[in-house]
C-alpha cells in the first residue's frame, strides 16, 4: 500500500497495489511419500489426539519436489504424522496413524488413515509455483541400494507461492506459529470472485458462530480461521 499527499493540505490518497486474503488452518503423519497419491478414505476409527498433536507440530518448511513423490506434486511438507503435497489446483493432506508395531516399518509400507483435499475450482492447472525464504536445512532420500535413485540435497522453503491460480490473483502456502495459513493475494484491479475452494473427505462443513469454516472429519475438527 503506497500514501500519496499534500502536506499543506493534510490530505491523503490511498493507492491500493495489493490485498491478500489470509486463512488459518488449525486442528487436529511422516507421509508414505506415494507414488500416487491416495483417495479419501479412513478407518472408522482413529486416534484422535495422535492426529491433533501431530498436525500441531507442523514445520514451517516446505520442499521442492526433485522426483520423490508423484510428479503433479510441486511441493510437499511432511514430518512425523502427516504429509501436505502442493499442486496448481489443490493442496492434500495426509493424516497417517500407524499401529505401534508399525513405527519402525520402512515408509513405503505405511498407509494413510486420512486424506483431505482442499481444491481451488477453476483454477489453472498452469499455475508456476515459486519457493520463496530458502532456508538453510536440506533433505535428503537415501531409500534403496541403487544410488541413482537417491535425492539429496533438497532445497527448503519458508513459503510457496502459486502465480497466476486465478487471473491476477496469487496463492501463497506459509506456517505461522506451528500452524499451516495460506494467502490469496489480489492484485489491484483483479476480480476475487473467481476464488472457490472444494473438499473432499470431510463429512460436513458448517460456519461457526466466528464466521470460521469448521470441517468435520474422521479424525477431528479442522478449523480454516
Amino acid at each position: 500500500m503506497r500514501t500519496l499527499g499534500s502536506p499543506s493540505r493534510h490530505l491523503a490518497a490511498v493507492v491500493i497495489t495489493a490485498i491478500t486474503l489470509t486463512t488459518r488452518i488449525a486442528l487436529p503423519v511422516e507421509p508414505s511419500i506415494p507414488a500416487k497419491l491416495p483417495t479419501a478414505e479412513a478407518p472408522k476409527q482413529a486416534p484422535r489426539a495422535l492426529v491433533r498433536e501431530a498436525y500441531g507440530r507442523l514445520p514451517l518448511s516446505f520442499e521442492i519436489n526433485q522426483g520423490q513423490t508423484a510428479p503433479q506434486v510441486r511441493f510437499l511438507s511432511h514430518g512425523d504424522g502427516y504429509g501436505l503435497f502442493l499442486m496448481p489446483t489443490e493442496a492434500v493432506m495426509c493424516f497417517e496413524i500407524p499401529a505401534q508395531k508399525e513405527r519402525k516399518r520402512p515408509l513405503a509400507a505405511r498407509h494413510p488413515a486420512f486424506v483431505l483435499r482442499m481444491k481451488l475450482a477453476g483454477a489453472s492447472a498452469n499455475s508456476e509455483a515459486d519457493g520463496n525464504g530458502p532456508l538453510t536445512g536440506k533433505t535428503n532420500y537415501f531409500v534403496g541400494s541403487d544410488p541413482k535413485k537417491w535425492r539429496t540435497n533438497i532445497p527448503n522453503y519458508a513459503r510457496v507461492r502459486y502465480r497466476d491460480v486465478y487471473p491476477g490473483v496469487d496463492l501463497v502456502y506459509h506456517g505461522n506459529q506451528g500452524q499451516l495459513e495460506y494467502d490469496f493475494v489480489i492484485a489491484a484491479g483483479a476480480d476475487p470472485s473467481p476464488i472457490r475452494l472444494a473438499f473432499e473427505g470431510a463429512r460436513r462443513i458448517k460456519l461457526d458462530r466466528w464466521g470460521n469454516l469448521v470441517l468435520h472429519t474422521p479424525v477431528g475438527e479442522i478449523v480454516h480461521r
